[in-house]
């Protein structure tokens, strides 16, 4: 499995938010991308599912350009979980979790369609609230909620918009290891929108850091998470130690500009 994308800009208005950027994805990994608000991150994470089209670049999965799909077959490829959900309609969470099953049937779902939701409920402890409406959930629930609609797609690539922003730390921990476990079985491409940069490290094979809609370092996490990159990046002195040769970063103070 390969994915790249090639040359992707994109300006939201007159604003400019990615420059000419380009990469390539050649094997079944957690890859992280971090850096500070407004650095382009969710930005570039939408562009490879054609959520947000660039205005330049192409991606290509497999030899095949996303750019020219219809989105059904886009959605077979792509699982996504965004940042911000909204509740537009009344839903159960398992029927929630069954739309992520839509790209593969049409009105009525199939056996292997509730199949495959239960298995998913199952794995990240849902079952209990099954019948219960999405919108009755707390955040971190309704976020568990959808991380499992995504893992039911049975897509090639995962995209996550900060998946644990709303998790305390066990279920951090929780949902990163069902995502390395998933990555791992299934031999998928899982690309994750990270704030937390001992997080990121802990989990991430590779770390692509960005600022300013540029990819400013790429690479292991031991190469990329260093004091001269974060202070260059985020504008921030830190301490980095390592645990088990897994980077481990104390923030210090802020260098004021």
């Amino acid at each position: 499995m390969t994915l790249s994308f090639e040359g992707i800009t994109l300006s939201y208005g007159t604003v400019p938010v990615l420059h000419d950027l380009s990469f390539e994805f050649s094997d079944a990994e957690i890859v992280a991308v971090v850096g500070p608000n407004g650095s382009g991150k969710s930005s570039l994470v939408k562009c490879l599912n054609q959520l947000v089209k660039p205005q330049k670049g192409s991606v290509h999965l497999d030899g095949e350009c996303i750019n020219e799909l219809h989105p059904r077959e886009i959605a077979k490829k792509f699982g996504y979980v965004p940042q911000n959900f909204m509740d537009t309609f009344p839903a159960t969470v398992m029927d929630t979790i069954l739309m992520g099953r839509k790209p593969y049937s049409n009105w009525r779902s199939a056996k292997e369609d509730i199949v495959k939701v239960a298995e998913v409920m199952r794995m990240l402890n849902l079952e209990p609230f099954a019948l219960r409406y999405h919108s009755e959930l707390s955040g971190g629930q309704r976020q568990k909620v959808m991380i499992a609609r995504a893992f039911a797609q049975e897509s090639k690539v995962l995209l996550f918009d900060e998946p644990t922003s709303q998790l305390d730390i066990k279920h951090q921990l929780e949902i990163m290891d069902l995502v390395r476990d998933t990555v791992r079985m299934k031999k998928i491409l899982a690309i994750l929108v990270v704030h937390d940069l001992n997080l990121a490290s802990r989990y991430a094979d590779r770390i692509i850091m960005m600022r300013d809609g540029r990819i400013q370092a790429v690479g292991d996490p031991k190469d990329v998470l260093t004091e001269e990159n974060i202070k260059a990046v985020y504008d921030v002195q830190s301490l980095v130690m390592h645990d088990g040769g897994i980077p481990c970063v104390v923030p210090k103070q802020r260098i004021e500009n």
